[in-house]
């Protein structure tokens, strides 16, 4: 889609998640809300330096 359209696109918001925690809350249900309450959504870590 990216390809076909990248005039179409403005802007890309990336989030990053702890993993164990999205797991969690997917096998508990929880709603969003409550899961980045708890956490799950984290700073995106930056690629290390070459």
């Amino acid at each position: 889609m990216i390809r076909t359209y990248p005039d179409r696109i403005a802007y890309v918001h990336i989030k990053a998640f702890d993993v164990e925690l999205t797991e969690q809350a997917h096998k508990e249900d929880w709603p969003f809300g409550e899961a980045v309450a708890r956490g799950a959504s984290v700073r995106p870590r930056r690629a290390p330096r070459t």
